[in-house]
């Protein structure tokens, strides 16, 4: 019998070792795995995945990262859906379904998803999901002598405004680049994943 349902704090190691099987291409070992199921901002008992099992064997998993945020409308509870992957043997039959009625069943969360891909979108949207964001900005090198760029934004201190200041902060230690861009309009604070292209190349003779 399969039974979904929110992984516990005692599974978190078993979650971790399921997305290191499951993902081959994933850029990190299973201790990038383990940090992401810690609950960095939810705490030790808080929600970090969805799981599948069938008869006690997980089959399926579905990454939350829960933090707590300080909005325009005041301070929200969000969950960002990452690392979603069901057994082919369970696909197609609503599994996926049912794992996202559950994730978005709580109308005090907020629920995003980043870094969907493609062909997930249309399952999102289904399941309620609203696409907010669909063009990709690509920004040209150019003269930004008018432009004052602050690398260290916690250093400007009460300068930030207190929900950027606790972003920067909650993210400190990870891949990311933070920055302070002086605009007419007062600072705009960017959180940054840098990452590197690469090209091949090939000489004819």
């Amino acid at each position: 019998m399969v039974e979904i349902a929110y992984a516990g704090p005692d599974e978190r190691e078993e979650v971790a070792q399921f997305m290191n099987r499951v993902f081959h291409r994933a850029k990190w070992d299973i201790d990038g795995w383990r940090r992401l199921v810690a609950g960095r901002w939810c705490g030790p008992m808080g929600r970090y995945a969805i799981t599948v099992r069938d008869e006690g064997e997980m089959v399926g998993v579905l990454g939350l990262v829960y933090a707590e945020r300080m909005t325009s409308q005041g301070p929200r509870t969000t969950a960002d859906m990452t690392s979603w992957y069901v057994l082919k043997d369970y696909r197609g039959g609503g599994v996926g379904q049912k794992m996202l009625r559950l994730a978005t069943a709580d109308p005090d969360v907020t629920v995003t998803n980043f870094s969907s891909a493609k062909a997930a979108v249309q399952v999102l949207e289904k399941a309620g999901l609203v696409v907010l964001d669909k063009e990709r900005l690509v920004w040209h090198p150019r003269d930004a002598a008018a432009l004052v760029v602050h690398d260290d934004p916690l250093a400007l201190g009460d300068r930030l405004p207190e929900k950027d200041r606790r972003i920067v902060a909650d993210h400190q230690g990870l891949k990311l680049r933070h920055l302070a861009v002086e605009t007419p309009d007062g600072l705009c604070t960017l959180v940054i994943y840098p990452q590197k292209s690469t090209m091949n190349t090939s000489r004819m003779k």
